[in-house]
């Protein structure tokens, strides 16, 4: 009798960290180790205009390339419960975890991702709010008192602006490409350190070690929901298939939530009365304050908002700019 269980995995990273719980599960309950196999080079459109940095040599989006696989492999094999990792190379294997997006077996792109697999595998079905990553802490106050921020240039969403961030600049950090990293802080006026890392394992131990995570749905976020750590969620509307479960954890939708939960995780004291706030009643008060700027480096998202929220801030902005003292960038 084999004393493992060979899976098939085709699609991304952060899918694959999603897949881990019930690999867990079975070697828990049957004493069978995971042997996983990678599909490498698989083409990929996640939805029209979708920009993903993992690319063959063509520069053509994939779900996994080797350069992304050798980063992932040190995480994976750091777990007990991982025998071996593979480049898949035609191999029959036990379970093909791609039959869970398929046909009737799939509520992909909604529901909770990690339970994808269970409606075809029902013996990968665990308890979600236990952890199925584990690396040691690191013990430095550089990192156990940040906060890691992670967003992509995907799954995002465009009612939220992160312009509050300023005031705690020296407790962020990022962890992402360096075209993600460069984005974020362009958007947001923002000059905050970049963590570097060689590897996914090192950079779950930053994830591990730091005050709390703060990202949008990614394999960043993946890591911190499989660690279990204080987490923070940005949800996209179009594919919220990233539900956190456990303490300290929260998803949102508006911005108030997200400066609440925000000021919960940090140790400060939150409003209990805050109302519910979208992304151009935020503009509008960092228009009042004279921490937003109006012109061409405002967010390509705050257009988003629509023109008629657009043209009313703009509006706001000019008739306040002498009483609040303030000089504006007017267009």
């Amino acid at each position: 009798m084999s004393k493992t269980v060979s899976y098939f995995h085709a699609v991304n990273s952060g899918d694959l960290i999603s897949s881990l719980p019930g690999m867990k599960h079975v070697y828990e309950t049957t004493g069978k180790k995971a042997v996983i196999y990678q599909r490498l080079g698989m083409a990929c459109n996640y939805y029209e205009g979708a920009k993903h940095p993992v690319k063959d040599e063509k520069g053509i989006q994939v779900t996994m390339n080797k350069k992304q696989w050798d980063l992932l492999t040190p995480l994976l094999l750091s777990q007990d419960y991982v025998e071996s990792c593979h480049v898949w190379e035609g191999e029959t294997v036990d379970i093909n975890l791609n039959k869970s997006r398929e046909g009737d077996f799939t509520t992909m792109g909604y529901g909770m991702i990690q339970r994808w697999n269970w409606y075809c595998f029902p013996a990968m079905a665990c308890d979600l709010s236990k952890p199925w990553l584990s690396v040691p802490e690191i013990k430095d106050f550089n990192i156990n008192e940040k906060v890691i921020l992670n967003f992509t240039e995907r799954y995002r969403n465009s009612l939220i602006s992160y312009y509050f961030l300023k005031k705690y600049e020296d407790r962020l950090i990022f962890a992402g490409t360096k075209d993600e990293y460069k984005n974020f802080c362009l958007e947001n006026n923002l000059q905050i350190p970049y963590l570097e890392i060689n590897n996914f394992y090192e950079l779950a131990q930053y994830i591990r070690s730091c005050k709390f995570f703060l990202g949008c749905q990614s394999m960043c976020w993946n890591i911190a929901e499989a660690l279990k750590i204080p987490r923070l969620l940005e949800v996209c509307k179009s594919a919220c298939n990233c539900i956190p479960v456990g303490d300290l954890a929260y998803d949102f939708l508006q911005q108030g939530a997200l400066e609440f939960y925000f000021q919960r995780l940090i140790g400060e004291i939150p409003e209990l009365s805050k109302e519910p706030m979208f992304y151009y009643q935020h503009l509008q008060e960092g228009f009042k304050l004279g921490q937003i700027p109006i012109g061409m480096d405002l967010p390509e998202r705050a257009y988003s908002i629509s023109k008629e929220h657009y043209d009313s801030i703009i509006e706001l902005a000019k008739q306040t700019k002498n009483k609040y003292g303030k000089k504006n960038n007017l267009r």
